[in-house]
């Protein structure tokens, strides 16, 4: 049980962060004076959370390294689409379809990038094992 929650617990803790951001009145925010600012932070705050979610789901799964991000994404993208929802039940808040489209950017980004970064940091290591059959307690290598 520990194996999966230690993975998790990042990307839990950075959506409730967002959760709790969300719950902040409009108006409190600071305003800048920078053409789509609010997309540009977005994208930023979705791309970590892609990243996180990449890491969960590599640490956790068998899934293949392309397919871990492409659910990393969606992952991070339903939790973005799910606080825009939330987001219609704040006062002073409201939901934007683009908010939730740069929180897309972000998670895609986010997700993609910390493939591209996993697979530098990998070059010239021995391949990770595998965590469902480390899980089973099977060993792959001695199969062969």
């Amino acid at each position: 049980m520990r194996r999966w929650i230690l993975p998790w617990l990042p990307p839990v803790v950075w959506a409730a962060t967002l959760f709790s951001a969300s719950l902040l009145p409009g108006p409190s925010l600071p305003t800048v004076e920078i053409p789509a600012y609010d997309k540009i932070v977005h994208v930023a705050l979705y791309a970590v959370l892609g990243a996180l979610c990449f890491r969960a789901l590599r640490r956790t799964t068998a899934l293949l390294p392309i397919r871990a991000a492409l659910f990393a994404a969606a992952l991070a993208t339903a939790y973005g689409v799910s606080d825009e929802v939330h987001q219609l039940w704040i006062p002073t808040r409201y939901a934007d379809w683009r908010d939730a489209i740069a929180d897309a950017v972000g998670a895609l980004l986010g997700s993609f990038l910390f493939l591209r970064l996993s697979r530098c940091g990998r070059q010239g290591r021995k391949p990770r094992p595998d965590p469902v059959s480390r899980a089973h307690g099977s060993n792959s290598e001695a199969a062969l």
